[in-house]
């Protein structure tokens, strides 16, 4: 999995990925693959994937992070 270093200069072991895959998106978000799908073609604001190679795509973990985070701040700004 592609990984990336921050500025401060993490070690290996602190390293976040770049890419999540399907199952890391799954977890991330506490849904099922189905809901990943559908959130893919229905939501125009949930991440795309990207295709990593012909057989693999992943999605942009600063992505996932961003749109779960802005589901949040919606959810606040309605109460």
């Amino acid at each position: 999995m592609a990984t990336e270093a921050s500025a401060s200069g993490e070690t290996g072991a602190e390293m976040q990925p770049i890419f999540l895959r399907l199952n890391d998106v799954q977890r991330v978000l506490g849904v099922k693959r189905t809901t990943v799908y559908r959130l893919v073609k229905n939501d125009p604001h949930f991440p795309k994937p990207v295709r990593l190679s012909p057989r693999v795509s992943g999605f942009l973990r600063t992505e996932v992070e961003a749109w779960a985070q802005k589901r949040a701040d919606m959810r606040d700004a309605a109460a």
